[in-house]
């Protein structure tokens, strides 16, 4: 290889680590840990930023089922402190706002006998890993 070949070869490659790093750490991004707030029956995080958490138990989410016709979300949180919420609701408003979950964040609140009252979805660019 002659030596203009090699230079070459070398500012090409260090021009794409170049181009691809930046890429890579372009933006904001968001890291909101899990939080779930009993007294008021509601729960919020994103769901990057819980599973980037330091901790194995930490999670939220919201399942989506479907039995004898009837379609169902589930929406549960844990927080790091190990407090638990889960509410559910078989309203086709909360189905249709729980399919947007993806790499969201995600913040639910429930009544007294644990039904979904609330369930918003944030879909956004700092939300992506």
């Amino acid at each position: 290889m002659t030596p203009s070949v090699g230079k070459r070869i070398f500012f090409w490659t260090a021009a794409a680590l170049l181009v691809s790093s930046s890429a890579v750490q372009a933006g904001w991004t968001a890291y909101w840990l899990t939080q779930v707030d009993l007294n008021n029956r509601r729960a919020w995080g994103s769901l990057y930023g819980t599973r980037m958490s330091d901790d194995n138990v930490q999670h939220i989410g919201c399942t989506l089922s479907l039995a004898s016709g009837v379609a169902k979300v589930t929406c549960t949180a844990v927080d790091a402190g190990s407090e638990q919420l889960s509410c559910s609701s078989v309203d086709p408003k909360f189905v249709e706002v729980a399919q947007r979950v993806a790499h969201s964040y995600v913040i639910f609140q429930c009544n007294e006998a644990y039904e979904l009252t609330r369930l918003a979805v944030r879909n956004s660019s700092h939300l992506i890993p």
